[in-house]
């Protein structure tokens, strides 16, 4: 084979690898404007704060196209709800979401700021987190997530460290 020939192909295969990458981008992604969603349940445990354990749910929409295009597309909304005492006390949280990375349904990082209120307590509160979801089987997923809040009780800011462990329905 010549080198012009050889040189030719290598640049064929180069431009087809470049083509096959950006159109695995280009799924990863997902279409434009595409709505993504998950809702969780399962449990956590307390490290500060007035609780030991207790159940976790969540919640997190993407609604792709913002009206205005406010907020670009890796912006959503999320609910967050830790319970303990039974359901006697516990927190409720929302506020907004960050998608640091994902390559869906596989994996999705992500970071989010909420304020809320603390039951039982009848404390405002304050914080956020980072959540990792790993995809197991078409839409069930596993996450991770490591929430700090702070609840004012009227003395002075008292932190509250909740990691949880969920399994998660997710698009």
């Amino acid at each position: 084979m010549s080198r012009g020939r050889s040189a030719g192909l290598i640049v064929l295969a180069l431009a087809l690898a470049g083509l096959e990458t950006a159109r695995a981008e280009e799924l990863a992604q997902g279409e434009p404007g595409a709505v993504h969603w998950a809702v969780g349940v399962g449990g956590f445990v307390g490290v500060t704060g007035p609780a030991r354990y207790g159940l976790a749910a969540e919640a997190q929409v993407y609604p792709g196209r913002w009206p205005g295009q406010v907020l670009g597309e890796s912006f959503g909304l999320g609910v967050r709800y830790r319970g303990y005492d039974g359901l006697a006390s516990g927190l409720v949280a929302a506020g907004l979401v960050y998608q640091a990375g994902a390559t869906r349904p596989h994996f999705v990082l992500e970071v989010h700021g909420d304020v809320g209120m603390a039951y039982g307590l009848d404390e405002p509160l304050l914080g956020g987190g980072v959540r990792l979801q790993l995809g197991m089987w078409g839409p069930v997923a596993v996450a991770v997530a490591a929430d700090l809040y702070y609840w004012f009780d009227g003395e002075r800011p008292r932190p509250i460290t909740v990691p949880a462990v969920t399994v998660a329905l997710a698009r």
